[in-house]
């Protein structure tokens, strides 16, 4: 991460900068810095442009085993082991687990067909969204204005 100075209104020659200023130096910040210290330091600041890049995700496990659960006592016990072998799986990395998580319970709701009772298919779409906060752009903004206190 480069920090840069404020370029100076006029140029080398006394000559009004132009439209885009020559930056000729800059400063960068020190190579050992914890991520922990730039945090505080932004914090301190208000600089929330480095605090906002940090989204807690909250478990949905103990929800999506719930939603299963009842979905199993629905009558959707296939389409309820499909989705349990992904949501009790190993995965590498943690978006990889959200990724699969989604797509999961997305496979799931398209095979009930809007036939689930309305408590579970509310547990799995608070699920969904939690697992949509993983991703990047316009999908992350969605999932953070639709998120629900329902995993608090």
């Amino acid at each position: 991460m480069l920090r840069l100075r404020k370029p100076a209104k006029f140029d080398r020659g006394g000559e009004p900068a132009g439209i885009i200023p020559e930056i000729d130096r800059f400063q960068a910040l020190p190579r050992r810095q914890s991520i922990a210290s730039l945090l505080s330091r932004a914090a301190d600041r208000h600089d929330f442009g480095l605090t906002c890049m940090i989204t807690r995700i909250r478990d949905c496990t103990p929800l999506l085993r719930e939603a299963i659960a009842e979905a199993r006592a629905a009558g959707f016990e296939k389409t309820a082991n499909d989705l349990e072998q992904v949501a009790v799986a190993a995965f590498t990395t943690s978006s990889e687990m959200l990724l699969q998580h989604g797509l999961a319970i997305k496979r799931f709701l398209k095979a009930t067909h809007d036939t689930l009772p309305r408590s579970t298919k509310a547990k799995l779409k608070a699920c969904l969204t939690e697992t949509e906060l993983g991703c990047a752009g316009w999908r992350k903004l969605m999932a953070l204005m639709k998120r629900s206190r329902a995993l608090s």
